[in-house]
């Protein structure tokens, strides 16, 4: 009995495979038919109507789905909550500290003895915010 590849049913390259017979080739090309048959879903242009209510509603939710998280692993848990936490807080920490490094700056040009000594702790605390 003869038989064929796959690539070469579909892509016309000449190099069998041994174990497919005709018979579980045209199978196989009669399922791609059928999916090639299937109905695609019809994408809608109109938004989803979800009004601001039904949006707080979902909320509701939210302290159960906490629990059963904490149940889990609570240890990672609140490592999780930690860090989010310090995710947020950083850009504001950045953003001050790079108002307090230009007040030093505007500072040590009017001043006659210059200390930098202030500049430079603040310019190494936003190096290390920005690493963490």
């Amino acid at each position: 009995m003869a038989s064929f590849s796959i690539s070469e049913i579909f892509f016309g390259i000449k190099r069998p495979i041994s174990g497919y017979s005709i018979a579980c080739i045209a199978v196989i090309c009669e399922e791609f038919k059928k999916i090639k048959e299937l109905p695609r879903p019809k994408k809608s242009l109109e938004t989803n109507k979800i009004n601001f209510r039904e949006s707080f509603a979902s909320l509701k939710f939210v302290p159960r789905f906490f629990t059963e998280i904490r149940k889990v692993n609570p240890a990672l848990f609140y490592a999780n909550i930690v860090g989010r936490i310090v995710n947020a807080v950083l850009p504001v920490l950045m953003l001050l500290l790079g108002k307090l490094i230009i007040d030093e700056v505007v500072l040590q040009i009017a001043a006659d003895p210059k200390d930098l000594s202030r500049l430079w702790m603040l310019v190494a605390a936003e190096f290390g915010l920005a690493i963490i």
